[in-house]
């Protein structure tokens, strides 16, 4: 892993407005003290890269990003292909996070871990005090195994604040108990604090689980996969809090409109992907 980075790295996008892609990352670690493309992040901003990783393995705080990010920001991130594998704190993007920022990112890998094991991020490592770290405008379709605390987002949510996010995950619990695994479709502790506009495949939970049921009226994040794919879901929200959406993605590609939209969903077909996804 890169060690203690700080600074900014910024992909510069081509002209056909692809950011640029790391691939064949492989990292077999034991360490303890963050492993990832990064080992840890401190006053640093990531931009526009996509990671294509075979695997990524390390003891605690594994991230296919960065193992602990503090005071740092990340935009337009990905990873897309190969595994995350760690002890605790392991996440798709970071391990552990502390008082920063993930904005339009997502993961598509397989992430497993023991204990706070997340599709983004694995632990978030804040008091009630605040400052608080943000997850905004992001998604997770991985599949994800842990034994404790285990959520299609994040592992351990803390007081992380979320903003129109959502998740397609696979959650696998290798709890003796699994009633009392502290596991979610979105956080393994559940939601509180601030937050809107999130939502989480629930058929994919209830086809592991028979005992998850969609549209629990004590839920309000779970939808089914039918839902998830159609445009009304994040365009008629309750409370008036819509997300910045267009289902309009043929006219996006061929540049007959102007592609300002942060999710473009490809109606009844496909779930919500970001924008910058499809500018290229």
């Amino acid at each position: 892993p890169i060690d203690n980075f700080t600074g900014t790295l910024t992909g510069l996008i081509a002209e056909n407005g692809a950011p640029p892609k790391i691939k064949g990352i492989t990292i077999d670690s034991n360490s303890n003290y963050g492993t990832g493309l990064f080992s840890r992040l401190e006053d640093a901003e990531i931009n526009n890269i996509i990671l294509e990783v075979g695997s990524i393995s390390g003891g605690d705080n594994v991230g296919g990003l960065v193992g602990i990010m503090e005071d740092s920001i990340i935009n337009n991130v990905s990873i897309t292909t190969g595994s995350i594998t760690g002890d605790s704190n392991v996440g798709g993007l970071v391990g552990k996070i502390d008082k920063s920022t993930i904005n339009t990112s997502y993961s598509t890998v397989s992430v497993t871990g023991d204990l706070y094991v997340g599709g983004l991020v694995g632990y978030n490592n804040e008091s009630s005090s605040g400052p608080f770290s943000e997850i905004n405008n992001s998604y997770s379709q991985s599949s994800i195994t842990g034994r404790n605390y285990i959520g299609g987002l994040i592992g351990k949510r803390g007081h992380v604040s979320f903003d129109d996010s959502y998740s397609a995950s696979y959650i696998y619990s290798t709890a003796t108990n699994p009633a009392a695994n502290y596991s979610g479709g979105l956080a393994g502790d559940g939601l509180g604090g601030i937050y809107a506009g999130l939502y989480y495949d629930c058929t994919i939970l209830a086809d592991i689980d028979n005992d998850i049921f969609c549209n629990d009226s004590n839920d309000v994040f779970d939808k089914t996969t039918e839902e998830m794919m159609d445009y009304s879901t994040f365009a008629n929200v309750p409370s008036n809090h819509y997300w910045d959406i267009s289902q309009s993605i043929d006219s996006c590609l061929s540049f007959t409109e102007d592609c300002d939209d942060i999710w473009y969903i490809d109606n009844d077909n496909d779930y919500p992907h970001l924008q910058w996804e499809y500018d290229y």
